[in-house]
């Protein structure tokens, strides 16, 4: 299965069920008599072999003594100088990323996409972001924790 088959699989369930995805609980199970495991994090797993930049895989997890410094899921953002919105419709998407820390990177991560900033905001609020959240991200990756 590829992430888009995944987001569609879900879209699907949701939109049958009358349900928002962010009101569902995820888990696995290798079959329909094994126990249910919760799934607690999505990890990027393999990247392309050639580079070592191009993911081309991700994992689901749960167990929080294996993934102890696996870093959180990045904060999607802009660059401060692309604020206004007249002259940047398109905002080139950049990240956060976690330090596995408990905070964030300093710095940011360039990504080849280009988003509203509705859609920027949006995103981050699927994985659980609040614009609080990018906003304290935003000012450590520029000054630091």
């Amino acid at each position: 299965m590829n992430a888009r088959e995944l987001i569609n699989q879900i879209e699907f369930l949701c939109a049958s069920h009358d349900l928002d995805p962010k009101d569902i609980q995820v888990g696995y199970r290798t079959n329909y008599d094994s126990d249910v495991e919760e799934v607690k994090f999505v990890f990027e797993d393999l990247f392309d072999e050639v580079t070592n930049n191009r993911l081309e895989s991700i994992v689901l997890m749960n167990n929080d003594d294996e993934t102890f410094g696996i870093p959180k899921v990045p904060i999607l953002t802009w660059l401060p100088s692309q604020e206004n919105d007249e002259l940047f419709p398109l905002k080139n998407v950049i990240q956060i990323r976690d330090n596995g820390q408990g905070s964030w990177e300093q710095g940011y991560h360039k990504t080849d996409m280009q988003l509203t900033k509705d859609e920027i905001i949006l995103a981050n609020e699927r994985v659980g972001y609040s614009e609080m959240d990018r906003h304290k991200a935003d000012i450590i990756s520029m000054r630091g924790s």
